[in-house]
């Protein structure tokens, strides 16, 4: 498992290393550009204007770096809520994944015991008049009707 494991942290670190690299290619990119359109414009007129005073409303727009630390706090929350829902579903699912040597074995009085012998649905554990009600040879008369197991109708 740790094989795995480490094999997983390897590609991740390439996956990162090859990230950076097309940062640091962009960000070179975005740099030459901004050089070569400066080279090629000419100067705008009323610099001493502060920026407010030449375009409209300009005092009300959010500064580039408040824009940035705005996506980044949504980017952190979207994906806190993204690992809590992976976590929530595989934790309801937990019951089909687990891999558990006593599931289904006989508890001596010739009935399953352990979670696959539980029917579980997200009100608990169904017993009493409201839960299945068993019939002969193990059949199960659920909200699907009579079933033994097998899969021919």
């Amino acid at each position: 498992m740790s094989e795995i494991r480490n094999i997983g942290q390897q590609m991740q670190a390439e996956i990162l290393k090859t990230a950076r690299k097309s940062q640091e290619a962009v960000t070179g990119a975005v740099r030459t550009w901004t050089g070569t359109v400066r080279s090629i414009t000419p100067p705008m007129k009323d610099l001493s204007l502060p920026f407010a005073d030449r375009l409209p409303f300009a005092d009300r727009l959010p500064k580039p770096e408040e824009l940035a630390g705005n996506a980044y706090e949504f980017a952190q929350k979207l994906l806190a809520s993204q690992r809590k829902f992976a976590e929530d579903v595989l934790h309801a699912a937990a019951p089909m994944l687990t891999r558990s040597s006593d599931t289904g074995k006989k508890d001596g009085t010739g009935k399953k015991s352990g979670p696959a012998s539980k029917k579980i649905g997200p009100a608990g554990p169904k017993s009493g008049p409201a839960g299945p009600k068993s019939g002969p040879a193990g059949q199960t008369n659920g909200p699907a009707g009579p079933t033994n197991g097998s899969t021919a109708k």
